[in-house]
């Protein structure tokens, strides 16, 4: 299994835009083939700053839920309430299927 991490830099004027793509950006990811577990907003230091963690069957589904969340994440009112939404590949481990 993979686990992602997904990090969401919010405006402080756009907390309110933000719920409503974030919202948007789970249902979405929550209906990919492939997908185990989503946790949402870790806590972080700061509180702009939010993490969704993924838990993806493998590797080719989470490579196709890149594309989705992509798109979801290009979209005009997302971008103008988040400063940067991206999968972080570095925080990416191989769980053991234990």
């Amino acid at each position: 299994m993979i686990l992602e991490q997904v990090v969401y830099r919010i405006k402080p004027s756009c907390r309110s835009a933000f719920h409503v793509h974030h919202n948007q950006v789970v249902e979405a990811l929550a209906g990919l083939p492939g997908f185990v577990s989503l946790t949402l907003w870790t806590e972080t230091k700061d509180p702009d700053v939010r993490a969704d963690h993924v838990v993806w069957d493998d590797e080719e589904s989470a490579m196709a839920a890149h594309q989705v969340f992509s798109e979801l994440a290009g979209a005009q009112e997302m971008m103008k309430a988040v400063d940067t939404v991206f999968h972080s590949a570095h925080f990416r481990e191989l769980l053991s299927s234990e």
